[in-house]
């Protein structure tokens, strides 16, 4: 799994570098080369069916890498991906072909078989989850309003859920690779802040059981959050988990209890189940 650090720093680069993945009528780039898609993808796959609503068949999807590239060439734009409906292709620059906001945010555009950015997907049921900056936002209506001068309020003020995809989970299947996601919930009509203290874990999570292991990821940055019922009101943290992780889990085959934390205020615990 990538780190708390590293995966911050990576998703600066992505916004820096990413521009929305649309549809386009062409193919992907003459140099991009088929690739089969790495055992974590079936798990996010499942993350954006269960994000979106929608279903679909991830094999029907042919997937291409363009080599040695951070970005390729879409329309007389630089993107890091792309969908493309003739063919139900999906091609990703090399260097985020693990890097799942992305890879999910053209999934999401092929369970949607729709090449623009819904407001109620992109930045809403699925924010958080994929990616979506630069002109993916402007199609989307424009950035969700989280307002600078939002009231601060306290942890208890928002609420915390757990969501682990699939569940149960196979080391037979596809690794045993699982999604965690910590979902925290503004559901007052007024958007909010919320403060990590320096040196607190922002988001953490936990696995009690047969083995064990945890991660947490420091920040003593705001949180923002629009008001219920809006984009932005529910703010996403997901981890990649595979069983047995040096340094990270030990998830032996047997029955586990997922517990999650935003600034201290712990999620209702989860049950999981790892098969062999």
């Amino acid at each position: 799994m990538v780190s708390a650090t590293g995966r911050r720093l990576r998703a600066v680069a992505v916004l820096s570098v990413f521009l929305a993945g649309c549809e386009s009528p062409l193919g992907p780039p003459a140099h991009a080369v088929p690739y089969a898609p790495p055992a974590m993808y079936a798990a996010w796959w499942q993350l954006t069916e269960h994000c979106s609503g929608r279903t679909g068949d991830m094999a029907n999807v042919r997937w291409y890498e363009v080599p040695a590239a951070d970005t390729f060439d879409l329309k007389g734009e630089y993107v890091s991906g792309a969908w493309y409906a003739e063919g139900n292709r999906i091609a990703i620059a090399s260097d985020y072909v693990d890097y799942g906001p992305l890879v999910r945010h053209e999934m999401l555009h092929a369970l949607l078989h729709y090449g623009g950015h819904p407001r109620d997907q992109f930045l809403g049921s699925c924010g958080d989850i994929v990616t979506c900056v630069s002109e993916c936002v402007v199609d989307a209506g424009g950035p969700p309003h989280f307002f600078t001068r939002a009231a601060f309020v306290a942890p208890t003020a928002v609420a915390v859920t757990t969501l682990v995809i699939p569940s149960p989970v196979s080391v037979s299947i596809d690794s045993g690779y699982f999604t965690v996601t910590v979902e925290v919930t503004n559901e007052s009509p007024h958007p909010v802040r919320a403060v990590a203290p320096l040196a607190m874990a922002r988001v953490g999570i936990r696995f009690s059981g047969t083995g064990g292991g945890e991660t947490l990821q420091l920040s003593d940055s705001t949180v923002p959050f629009a008001r219920a019922g809006t984009a932005g009101s529910t703010r996403r943290y997901v981890y990649d988990v595979l069983p047995v992780q040096p340094d990270y889990f030990d998830l032996a085959p047997g029955s586990y209890t997922v517990g999650s934390t935003f600034l201290g205020q712990a999620a209702p615990p989860q049950s999981l189940t790892v098969n062999p």
